[in-house]
């Protein structure tokens, strides 16, 4: 009796084992389907990411194109033939990602005070100084223009760096104010980059009468 009871326990616990095992086989395949499935998933949500960035930094926001800071310092002097010398710094600092490759570089004065006779003449006149379908005046070009032109390569100001251009200018103490007027070309297609900065000199300081003393010769 013992044997005969025996054997049917041992059957079913074999024929219980097997169908488990097979689920437990099942379960891990369809485990790894699901994490493949949603590396996939994930790839392409990173790639989908990814190019939204992409167009955002690179096409929205330009960050594929240059980008410069420019900066006048100016002062002046007085020299012994009593013309103003004109001392101008130009600062160019690279504040985009990629460097900036300049193809030439221009910087000049023009005279606003005293003003120009073309421009007084429409003051006086009470018309509009700035031509129309214009936002300035016709303002004199006040000595040379500086103008320096670069080889491809040849001038690189790289993500980052700050660079110094000097300049001098002559002329005469008369001018009262003065506009300077910087533009950067580019070889890459951008605009390139200008800045006008307005400079006032001081007032002559007027005249003044001084008292002299005449001398007599003789004892009267």
């Amino acid at each position: 009796m013992f044997t005969v009871q025996f054997v049917p326990i041992t059957l079913l616990q074999a024929v219980t084992t097997a169908p488990q095992a097979v689920n437990l086989k099942n379960a891990a395949e369809t485990l790894k389907d699901a994490t493949a499935a949603l590396q996939s998933i994930a790839t392409v949500i990173a790639l989908i990411v990814g190019g939204i960035w992409t167009f955002r930094a690179f096409v929205k926001t330009r960050e594929h194109q240059p980008r410069a800071k420019i900066e006048h310092v100016v002062s002046h002097r007085i020299l012994p033939n009593k013309q103003y010398l004109l001392v101008l710094d130009v600062f160019v600092e690279n504040v985009g990602q990629v460097a900036i490759r300049l193809r030439s570089s221009k910087t000049w004065l023009q005279q606003i005070v005293p003003l120009p006779h073309n421009v007084q003449c429409l003051a006086d006149n009470g018309q509009d100084i700035a031509p129309q379908g214009e936002s300035e005046a016709k303002w004199t070009l006040l000595g040379r223009v500086h103008e320096k032109k670069y080889e491809l390569g040849q001038y690189v100001i790289d993500s980052g760096e700050r660079d110094q251009f000097r300049h001098n200018f002559n002329f005469s103490s008369d001018v009262q104010t003065i506009q300077i007027y910087t533009y950067l070309e580019t070889p890459e297609g951008s605009p390139g980059w200008k800045l006008k900065t307005t400079y006032d000199f001081p007032a002559p300081e007027p005249a003044r009468w001084r008292p002299r003393m005449l001398l007599r010769r003789g004892g009267h």
